[in-house]
């Protein structure tokens, strides 16, 4: 018996009858991508916990709790569950995507390429297999074959707005800056809170010499959305460090600083704004010490026009 309700990571499962009760509103928490993920979480789990629960039930509801894990960073327990969900049924296509995502995340990309190859060839949820396609050839440094297969989720399902945020992010390494900031803006019209079409069109904005309060804007909703973004903390370090911001530009590296101690660029933005505050001490370890990780740090923040 399949749940009739829910997505797995934006793909719709499939539907038949309902699970009996007290399974009904568990089933129905479960799957419930609005809602908060800790009460996914909770849901899923209690709906697991019932002795009687249909072994395809079972499985949906592990795949559910593992994307709503994903989603809160925990990809320990996301993939845990995935790999459950998998030794029940080997073939459940939402489980492999599951672990494809989190596979690609840790850098695993072989393995997730068999996933992702098995899923295409299938013909289900050729999306968003497209998609994690796409971002396992960027992480491979194969820009056409990641726009390609972007190309090919966006064929699919043109409101992916995920795929035109990753899409923009590649052209913009580029350096098409036109063609990136086109998709970050079609993602945005889509979903406004999409983080990193929102860190994307922050660089973007800098890169193209815009106005840095409105990159700062950007960034701050991005980080904002998603704390462990780094892409979006440096971004609006810089857009603070050009409008003389120093103290916030200072709090924003350190942001980065607290998830990735070793991060060259926010050791040497974090310096400048010390420096600037007056901090000389501080800011001169700092940019000593990022010069130290990489002696042409600095060369990023000249082509932005930000200098020591």
């Amino acid at each position: 018996m399949r749940l009739c309700v829910g997505w797995v990571l934006g793909v719709a499962l499939a539907a038949c009858a309902k699970p009996p009760d007290p399974a009904v509103r568990l089933a129905a928490e479960c799957a419930d991508m609005g809602r908060p993920s800790a009460q996914r979480v909770g849901a899923c789990t209690m709906l697991l916990a019932i002795p009687e629960l249909d072994a395809a039930i079972r499985t949906e509801a592990l795949a559910h709790r593992g994307a709503a894990y994903a989603k809160t960073r925990e990809p320990t327990s996301a993939l845990a569950d995935f790999n459950a969900a998998l030794a029940a049924d080997p073939e459940f296509k939402p489980a492999k995507l599951g672990r494809a995502a989190i596979l690609i995340e840790s850098g695993q990309l072989d393995a997730a390429a068999v996933l992702l190859e098995s899923v295409i060839a299938s013909g289900e949820h050729a999306a968003l297999a497209h998609r994690l396609r796409g971002d396992l050839n960027a992480r491979w440094g194969a820009p056409d074959a990641a726009i390609a297969d972007y190309d090919a989720a966006l064929s699919l399902d043109p409101a992916l707005a995920a795929a035109l945020a990753n899409r923009g992010a590649v052209k913009q390494g580029l350096g098409a800056l036109a063609d990136a900031r086109a998709d970050f803006d079609a993602a945005l019209a889509l979903a406004p809170n999409q983080t990193a079409a929102r860190a994307g069109r922050c660089w973007n904005r800098l890169r193209q010499n815009e106005d840095a309060a409105a990159a700062q804007r950007d960034g701050h909703i991005a980080a904002r959305g998603d704390p462990v973004l780094v892409s979006a903390h440096l971004c609006l370090g810089m857009a603070l460090l050009k409008q003389h911001e120093w103290v916030r530009a200072r709090a924003a590296y350190e942001s980065v600083l607290a998830l990735e101690p070793a991060n060259a660029e926010a050791l040497y933005g974090r310096g400048l704004a010390a420096l600037r505050a007056g901090d000389r001490r501080a800011g001169n370890a700092d940019i000593d010490r990022a010069q130290q990780f990489n002696s042409r740090v600095e060369d990023g923040f000249r082509r932005l026009g930000v200098r020591l």
